[in-house]
């Protein structure tokens, strides 16, 4: 069975979870949905890219150990986003730290094309973005964690990868993050990717 960290993303961030992030935002559903079907690929290229090499994984996997990105607040997120105060706060922050060893200074990059290409305020989308990595990042330190993957293997998934991310997320945005091999992946011309791969997100 084909790995696809995209549809796992998905299936945390679904309609509940748009629903609480498009409230906390004070922007409309549609719109939140959109923006975060560019941002959450846009934030897994940007793994697959630390991930590339054996090297980068290894630091890509020490990174996600030391800051506790396990998996433990996916069962969690309805609440830290809906009690508001710290605990947002600290979601926020995390996902803050998250896009800056992710993204660094591509990130007002970013920021500025979610705002041209969804219509949401430029606050909004940077809000977005903090959300959006804890729970990516969460999702591959789960898998890491369930999967027993080392720094090799974590390199080779990534590598899987690369043809789903370049499916589902606006030119624009590979353009902007230097995706440009992301046509194809890293995996043998006789095997496909998973049919779900498709471009855009489907709540």
């Amino acid at each position: 069975m084909s790995i696809n960290l995209l549809d796992m993303v998905k299936s945390v961030a679904g309609d509940a979870l748009i629903k609480q992030a498009s409230s906390f935002i004070g922007e409309n559903e549609g719109t939140t949905s959109k923006a975060l079907g560019a941002i959450l690929p846009s934030l897994l290229g940007s793994v697959i890219q630390k991930g590339s090499t054996e090297r980068g994984a290894s630091g890509l996997m020490d990174f996600l150990t030391t800051n506790k990105m396990d998996g433990g607040i996916l069962g969690n997120l309805g609440s830290l986003l809906g009690g508001g105060g710290s605990s947002a706060d600290t979601l926020l922050g995390s996902g803050s730290g998250i896009l800056k060893f992710l993204m660094g200074d591509k990130l007002s990059g970013v920021i500025d094309l979610v705002t041209k290409f969804t219509g949401l305020k430029t606050g909004s989308s940077s809000t977005l973005l903090k959300l959006g990595a804890p729970i990516l990042m969460n999702v591959v330190g789960k898998y890491i964690k369930t999967a027993g993957l080392n720094a090799l293997s974590l390199k080779n998934l990534l590598g899987t990868q690369k043809s789903i991310v370049h499916k589902a997320l606006p030119s624009e945005f590979s353009s902007l993050l230097g995706f440009a091999d992301f046509d194809k992946s890293d995996i043998p011309s006789t095997a496909t990717p998973p049919k779900s791969a498709t471009g855009g997100m489907n709540w």
